[in-house]
């Protein structure tokens, strides 16, 4: 994992948060953890790369409305 990573990845909302290795480790994660957690990181960005667009597109609106509210676990759909 870069170390000193600071610019978002491609696609990234331009409100999310980027944590470098170092800031993990010293919000308290192990060397272990902050490697593994680089790996879900790849993982999921290999999956969105398989992806069409269309289905990108149907996530996204699908995240908006977790984010809305306007669908989740409180019952309301």
């Amino acid at each position: 994992m870069d170390q000193h990573r600071t610019v978002p990845e491609a696609g990234a909302s331009p409100d999310a948060t980027v944590l470098t290795g170092a800031d993990l480790c010293e919000l308290g994660f192990t060397a272990e953890e902050v490697a593994q957690l680089s790996t879900v990181r790849q993982s999921r960005h290999r999956r969105e790369l398989d992806l069409s667009g269309s289905e990108v597109q149907r996530l996204q609106f699908l995240r908006w409305l977790i984010e809305q509210r306007r669908v989740g676990e409180d019952g309301t759909s």
